[in-house]
């Protein structure tokens, strides 16, 4: 079988792939959301009200002057 016979048959089955590729993709991101639903908030950041299951996710949303106000107690491992 020639180079070019071969690279044509990986790029044929990459592209036949595809489609499970990315409903598997579409599959995972709905469980997430489904996960983020069931927990519970924990935190919001008092300035704009919205609140998030995780401590890690107000930390990246936080903005200067703002603050996170815990809506329970949290063991948080993480450096701040």
């Amino acid at each position: 079988m020639n180079k070019i016979t071969q690279k044509l048959g990986m790029l044929i089955t990459a592209l036949l792939l595809l489609p499970t590729l990315i409903y598997a993709k579409g599959a995972y991101d709905d469980v997430s959301k489904v996960n983020a639903m069931n927990k519970a908030n924990i935190c919001k950041i008092e300035e704009t009200n919205i609140e998030y299951a995780d401590l890690s996710d107000a930390l990246a949303a936080v903005r200067n002057n703002q603050t996170i106000k815990l809506l329970q107690n949290i063991n948080y491992t993480k450096v701040i």
